[in-house]
């Protein structure tokens, strides 16, 4: 019963520690070179934005955040909260909709 116990918190645990992870739209500012040392350090680069020799864009937890800013690396924070940015575009009205006429809507006749 305790075992069953322990197992069930830890896994409450875990996922409630996973769910506040905030992620982080980041420009690096570097070279090919640059992002070898980074990856070596732990920093996930298998997507994102790159132009070759210059920056690579991508979303970065704050523990890879961290790691890009402890290297020393050039960074830009594009969204500093990047779930927090899409849920407030969620809640924005839609320009082009809201711009259409509608039924009720007289003024276009």
């Amino acid at each position: 019963m305790i075992r069953t116990s322990l197992i069930t918190l830890f896994c409450l645990f875990s996922i409630l520690s996973f769910s506040q992870n905030k992620y982080s739209r980041v420009k690096i500012l570097t070279n090919e070179e640059g992002l070898g040392k980074l990856a070596e350090l732990g920093v996930a680069l298998d997507h994102g934005e790159a132009k070759k020799g210059v920056y690579f864009i991508s979303d970065f937890s704050e523990k890879e955040v961290n790691i890009i800013r402890d290297s020393g690396t050039p960074y830009e924070i594009l969204i500093d909260n990047v779930s927090k940015f899409y849920a407030e575009q969620n809640d924005l009205p839609n320009a082009s909709e809201s711009a259409l006429p509608t039924s009720c809507d007289n003024s276009y006749v």
